[in-house]
């Protein structure tokens, strides 16, 4: 498992833990942790598509020098 995904899991259990103890702080922590997460996934995702056109761009460029 990923570290966004784990930054997710544990913002779900922590607004479980805040809504069964009424604890709203912790569930707003929960909250926070979890879209930090998701941004963190998200940011993920844009950089490994963002690698791929690179690495496809600098591949027709090699082609074309041969």
């Amino acid at each position: 498992m990923n570290n966004e995904k784990i930054d997710q899991a544990k913002g779900r259990i922590e607004q479980a833990a805040g809504d069964l103890t009424n604890n709203e702080q912790l569930k707003d922590q929960g909250e926070r942790h979890e879209q930090v997460g998701s941004i963190k996934e998200r940011i993920s995702d844009a950089a490994g598509k963002l690698q791929g056109a690179l690495d496809t761009v600098q591949q027709k460029l090699d082609e074309k020098s041969k």
